[in-house]
């Protein structure tokens, strides 16, 4: 009997793997949560699996995800940290968090239980920390062996189950690699049916290869910069590329595509051309005064407009739109937020606006 009670079936292949997991639950002390130290080197039945072979360690890694489900099942907030259930959950997240990392070996059928573990309708795991670790390894993986048809079902699959939590921008990056594993979308392509997206596809199509080449760098560097606030390497790294097409043809560009986006009768956008959308806008505000500030603040408008069943993306790019009208020089900033002041109605909006008003105002009146 294993120490969590997990039964081992005689004919299962990862057999040897389960009873070095169960000597890992026994080596490794309870009670102090995740702040154990659980590093693999420390216990003998660790040690046995960081110098197994690949194909052991990939049968442990598949052995530990399979008892993590099985005693998260079975798991009782009430039981508390000292509990055996709790206890598996916490050794296992250390296994499967440290396997990630070795040059792990699965065949066809494992690797596409690796998937279905993962993506799998059980347990809701969109935003679970090993799912980017997972791509890591996938990515890998595809790379030495290719996609085979049923993993790239699997990972259509998996791709499909988080676009509902793509307001979380953990949920965002993972759909974006998955989308790149199995070629439903190259970095930074826009997808038709939206004014501005449309506009923009027809401008790239009728450019010089070259020139095309380059706004395809910018865009793809756009959907990267999908944060909270553009990293100063990010922006260095835009401005690089902006540079090799031109200051004014950039901005007279993003200009008309924003005022598309603002005029869309629905403001509904599209995930992906959210996020190239906003990269954008982060793009711009490097250029300051320069940049298209009617076109952006009506851009935020638009995106904070009320419209039924709107996903939640169009929030981050209103607020991207605020963030760059605050960072303008504290006189043109004012103009900008005093109009948007009058013309958004969302109470957490407006007081942050307000908030940036008598900033850009104070700031101001100490210039003068």
């Amino acid at each position: 009997m294993q120490p969590d009670g997990f039964p081992i079936d005689p004919n299962d292949p990862h057999t040897e793997a389960h009873r070095l997991l169960g000597q890992f639950l026994e080596e490794a002390p309870r009670g102090l949560g995740y702040k154990l130290d659980l590093h693999l080197t420390n216990y003998a039945s660790g040690r046995t699996i960081l110098h197994a072979n690949p194909e052991l360690q990939g049968s442990c890694f598949l052995a530990a995800d399979e008892r993590y489900n099985w005693n998260h099942k079975r798991f009782n907030p009430g039981d508390g940290i000292g509990s055996i259930r709790s206890h598996a959950l916490i050794c296992f997240t250390e296994m499967t968090n440290t396997l990630l990392y070795m040059p792990l070996e699965f065949n066809r059928r494992d690797i596409l239980l690796l998937v279905r573990g993962v993506a799998g309708p059980e347990f809701d795991r969109w935003w679970y920390y090993r799912i980017p670790r997972t791509l890591d390894f996938l990515e890998r993986h595809i790379a030495v062996y290719g996609l085979s048809e049923e993993l790239r079902e699997d990972l259509v699959h998996w791709s499909n189950g988080i676009y509902p939590y793509r307001d979380k921008a953990g949920a965002r990056k993972n759909a974006w690699r998955l989308d790149l594993l199995i070629g439903r979308a190259a970095p930074g392509q826009l997808e038709r049916g939206e004014p501005w997206a449309d506009a923009a596809l027809n401008d790239l199509k009728t450019c010089e290869p070259l020139v095309r080449k380059r706004w395809q760098s910018i865009l793809a560097l756009a959907q990267e910069g999908n944060t909270s606030r553009p990293s100063p390497r990010w922006l260095k790294r835009m401005e690089m590329l902006i540079r090799e097409i031109g200051e004014a043809t950039f901005l007279s560009s993003v200009e008309r595509w924003f005022k598309l986006a603002a005029d869309q009768s629905v403001t509904v956008y599209n995930d992906r051309n959210a996020e190239i959308l906003k990269g954008l806008v982060w793009a711009s505000g490097y250029y300051g005064a320069k940049a298209p500030l009617e076109a952006i603040t009506n851009l935020a408008i638009a995106s904070f407009r009320k419209v039924p069943e709107k996903p939640a993306l169009a929030f981050p790019l209103g607020n991207a739109c605020i963030s760059t009208l605050s960072a303008l020089p504290a006189t043109i900033g004012v103009v900008s937020l005093s109009y948007l002041q009058e013309h958004i109605h969302n109470r957490s909006v407006l007081k942050r606006i307000t908030e940036a008003v008598e900033v850009a105002k104070q700031s101001a009146s100490a210039s003068l």
